[in-house]
């Protein structure tokens, strides 16, 4: 996947979703830009004075896009990168450095594929789900979306009722985090042989791992995007 540097330029579409996650949209520069593969993340790199402010972030958006790159992105309060972002006007400068990661759905498809997200985790799932929509991939794909917070929708909820509308393949529920952790051995039942993809904080994966295995799934058919451990 390599270490590219290229420029992109971050626009006015900057659109508060919920609750302190943003929709933040980068588009390439002419000549800029570079392939990626559904679930990977980015290096996004800006200056806010004398400051450089750098932080990953997963794309939101499909490699079917070549115009740029989209980003769930949520306010921290700690006056970094992403807080940057979320007050953005439009037309400042952002450096893209990627891609990286290895979140991908294993091809060709031979098994019913389970992703539980939660919260901002919800982005390298939004991709790979419009990937296989646009490339109507066969199998059976579903979506157990676990929201962490008490108030508002969680962010692209209509975007993937939509999606689940066109594309019967993909199955969408969408249940408060715990929720959805309580529920991962039920739906289990219905995707015998399931691989799962986990994305979000730690606080969620960890429980929701430990479901996996009390139901008998492989550990080895469990792949998992940490949100708050070093990317790597």
């Amino acid at each position: 996947t390599g270490n590219q540097a290229l420029a992109g330029r971050a626009m006015a579409a900057v659109e508060t979703l919920t609750g302190g996650i943003a929709r933040v949209r980068v588009a390439w520069e002419p000549g800029a830009g570079f392939p990626f593969r559904a679930g990977q993340w980015t290096i996004l790199e800006a200056r806010d004075g004398e400051r450089a402010l750098k932080r990953c972030f997963s794309i939101a958006s499909p490699p079917q896009d070549r115009e740029g790159l989209t980003y769930v992105v949520e306010r921290t309060g700690t006056g970094g990168l992403s807080d940057w972002l979320h007050a953005a006007k439009g037309g400042e400068r952002v450096e893209v450095r990627g891609p990286h990661g290895k979140f991908l759905v294993e091809e060709p498809v031979s098994a019913p594929l389970l992703f539980l997200p939660f919260d901002t985790g919800i982005s390298p799932v939004w991709s790979i789900l419009q990937d296989l929509a646009a490339r109507q991939v066969a199998g059976r794909f579903h979506l157990g979306y676990g929201w962490g917070r008490e108030v508002g929708d969680p962010p692209l909820k209509a975007g993937l009722e939509a999606l689940a509308a066109a594309f019967p393949a993909v199955t969408v529920e969408i249940h408060p985090a715990e929720g959805a952790i309580a529920r991962i051995r039920k739906t289990l039942k219905t995707l015998p042989g399931a691989r799962v993809l986990m994305a979000g904080r730690m606080r969620y994966l960890d429980p929701a791992r430990q479901e996996l295995l009390d139901a008998g799934v492989d550990a080895a058919h469990i792949l998992e995007e940490p949100y708050d451990r070093p990317k790597g």
